[in-house]
C-alpha cells in the first residue's frame, strides 16, 4: 500500500466520521404543532427556518407560515 492510497482511504474515514457526527443531531426548530392549507391545496414541498415555514403547493403557490404559530403570513403566486 503506498502512502497516497493511506492517505485516501484516511480521508475518506473522515469524511464519513463528519457526516455521521453533523448529521445525527436533528435540528432543534420550533415547528407548529398543525398547519391549515387552503381548501383544495395539495402540498408539493417543505422548508423552514427558525421564523418561518415556507410550502409550495401544486398549484404554483408559495405559502409563508410562522414557524411558532402555524398563522398564515403571506401567499405568493409563482407563476
Amino acid at each position: 500500500m503506498t502512502v497516497l492510497t493511506a492517505v485516501m482511504i484516511g480521508g475518506l474515514l473522515l469524511l464519513v466520521g463528519l457526516f455521521v457526527i453533523r448529521f445525527q443531531t436533528p435540528p432543534d426548530l420550533p415547528l407548529p404543532e398543525e398547519i391549515v392549507l387552503p381548501e383544495g391545496a395539495t402540498l408539493v414541498s417543505v422548508t423552514y427556518t427558525p421564523d418561518l415555514l415556507l410550502v409550495v403547493t401544486d398549484a404554483q403557490t408559495l405559502l409563508v407560515f410562522d414557524a411558532l404559530t402555524g398563522d398564515l403570513r403571506k401567499t405568493l403566486d409563482l407563476n
